[in-house]
């Protein structure tokens, strides 16, 4: 009797002994917490964290008027006259998106160097799981980063420096808008020597805000939303008559002229 007793408590002792000492899982958030284990042994599995954020990529379609836009291709702008584009190159930046509401969702720092060479532009992120209603984005940069240094950025980024340049100087800064071409002027049918226009928008004044771009989407963490845009490069010389008002660099006396461009820039872009 006493044999078999000593056996038992023996029994109960490794129990015990066993159980003081179990490894295991001991995280409780763990996928394979161990309720019973005494010690981590560094086995413990976890679910991948959800993505927070949602990619965007801009998608954009290049038009003059209901064309689709071309170099070296001969339009008219609203005085009759032949023009076609050699160069076009401009800053879309800035974006600001909101929900139905129109409250802020996000609003990143976020640069494009768009020209009709290209479609597609990646553009940053949004916080993911919301509804994105309407968004507004820029052409031109920020007044921040309008006056930074474009070697302080690696090559590749759409502030780096560019060729053709892109960028006057530090205290001018970034050229918002740059398009140029050949114009006939003398409306002789050909396009002669010195008949050119250049236009180079430029400075914070003529920052062009693009507003309440309706997008209506529902942001997914990890996955990428393609937004849809038009550009309408040929909205840029709305009112303009290129025999006459073909040059600026945004100073001086192109200033009043510069302006009429930033300003048609502002419905140079749509949601398609």
């Amino acid at each position: 009797m006493k044999k078999n007793i000593y056996i038992i408590a023996a029994i109960g002792l490794g129990i015990t002994f066993n159980s003081c000492n179990k490894k295991g899982c001991t995280d409780p958030v763990a996928n394979n917490y161990d309720a019973r284990a005494k010690k981590n042994d560094n086995s413990c599995t976890y679910d991948a964290p959800l993505p927070t954020t949602a990619n965007i990529n801009l998608n954009l379609t290049h038009k003059v008027g209901t064309e689709n836009f071309q170099f070296n291709y001969s339009y008219t702008d609203g005085s009759g006259n032949e023009y076609q584009f050699t160069r076009a190159q401009l800053y879309l930046s800035s974006p600001v998106y909101m929900d139905d509401s129109m409250n802020v969702i996000a609003a990143p720092k976020e640069y494009a160097l768009v020209s009709p060479n290209t479609n597609s532009y990646p553009f940053g992120t949004v916080p993911a799981d919301k509804h994105i209603h309407m968004m507004n984005i820029g052409v031109g940069v920020d007044s921040v980063a309008n006056h930074s240094d474009p070697g302080e950025y690696n090559t590749g980024h759409p502030l780096a420096y560019q060729t053709p340049s892109i960028h006057w100087n530090w205290n001018s800064g970034y050229i918002f808008i740059a398009i140029e071409g050949v114009v006939d002027i003398d409306g002789n049918g050909t396009f002669d020597a010195g008949e050119t226009f250049l236009f180079h928008i430029g400075m914070d004044a003529l920052f062009a805000k693009n507003s309440n771009l309706m997008t209506h989407f529902n942001s997914v963490g990890g996955q990428t939303h393609n937004l849809s845009l038009s550009v309408n490069w040929g909205q840029l010389l709305n009112g303009i008559d290129l025999s006459t008002d073909n040059s600026t660099h945004s100073m001086g006396a192109g200033f009043a002229l510069a302006s009429i461009v930033s300003n048609n820039a502002k419905t140079m872009i749509s949601v398609q």
